[in-house]
């Protein structure tokens, strides 16, 4: 029979396996079961786009051009919302503050960040993870095809806080296109350096 100390140790260990499990899962379910809007991305910096494994980007939002001004009086930004058209593949966006946004019928999903007034948002990540193997040809691939789609689909709970679902391209899933296209992102072998004979 365990003694109190091994069964505290056993215990603490199997939370150790068993939260992070039930996190990656309430996680995942959230990502299926929110509504999905997959807004266009543009390279952050061509010199930085990937930082350690992560591609930068920025959102190249699509706003509401007839929509009212949004006048903020803060400097250093405050906490203002993203009013949402109810349309999956990039929808219209206004700025507002997060109150009239909840009770305004035209927001059908609400995404929360900070706004320095205009068309100065921050709000969802703005990093996507990418498989080192790739990362590099990726780069590339971002940085020079003018006339491909980047998308990043935001998953929208509840509480706006958009979260990051996938990266398409092309209407496709990352995945998807690299299985399309996988030569465009093999890094090719170097050249074996000979040896001059002695």
């Amino acid at each position: 029979m365990m003694d109190r100390k091994s069964l505290l140790a056993v215990a603490s260990i199997g939370l150790a396996v068993v939260v992070p499990l039930l996190m990656a899962f309430q996680s995942s379910s959230d990502l299926a079961n929110n509504p999905i809007i997959k807004v266009r991305i543009t390279g952050y910096d061509p010199r930085d786009i990937l930082h350690g494994h992560y591609m930068q980007f920025q959102y190249a939002w699509n706003w509401d051009e007839n929509a009212p001004a949004y006048h903020d009086d803060h400097t250093h930004g405050t906490q203002a919302c993203l009013c949402v058209e109810p349309k999956e593949i990039d929808p219209k966006v206004r700025l507002m503050d997060c109150k009239a946004a909840k009770t305004d019928a035209s927001c059908a999903h609400l995404i929360k960040g900070d706004s320095w007034g205009a068309d100065n948002f921050t709000g969802p990540p703005s990093e996507y993870y990418v498989d080192e193997n790739i990362a590099l040809p990726l780069e590339k691939f971002f940085r020079e095809s003018d006339k491909t789609d980047f998308r990043i689909g935001l998953s929208l709970p509840p509480s706006g806080r958009a979260k990051i679902e996938k990266l398409y391209i092309d209407g496709k899933t990352l995945e998807d296109y690299i299985a399309e296209h996988g030569a465009q992102f093999t890094v090719p072998e170097e050249a074996p350096v000979e040896t001059p004979a002695e």
